[in-house]
């Protein structure tokens, strides 16, 4: 399987699978416009299904959004908005906080479901990272 190029390279390689399409939609559980798939709970049962089927345990996958820095930038102020993230699993949203260098900063690598919407910088991934 070839996982270069598909958008959700660590995932898919995880889950011995592609998940696009259809199969990204039920992993999200929603579709690119925001409408829900499937209930929750049928979007956990395909999730758990699937993870079963390659013998891992769904908690693993799950770390694959965790944030990369669990420390605190001294620059990162108070949460200011929430951002609907397009990759995280379930198609959360995840806190927008005010950046002293940077002015809006999340602690984790986003990618903004409304395309418009401006990619905030992620703490884990800053060169101006400095611990609190």
């Amino acid at each position: 399987m070839a996982y270069a190029t598909c958008p959700n390279a660590e995932l898919c390689r995880k889950m011995k699978r592609h998940l696009h399409g259809r199969r990204w939609h039920i992993w999200r559980g929603e579709d690119d416009e925001g409408h829900p798939v499937l209930t929750s709970q049928e979007c956990e049962e395909y999730r758990v299904k699937w993870a079963n089927a390659v013998g891992i345990d769904l908690t693993a996958i799950r770390q694959l959004n965790a944030p990369a820095q669990p420390t605190r930038c001294i620059h990162r102020g108070q949460a200011i908005e929430q951002i609907r993230c397009r990759t995280c699993m379930g198609g959360g949203s995840r806190p927008v906080f005010q950046c002293a260098i940077h002015g809006r900063c999340t602690d984790r690598n986003v990618t903004p479901k409304n395309p418009r919407t401006p990619k905030p910088i992620a703490c884990s991934t800053c060169d101006d990272f400095c611990e609190s």
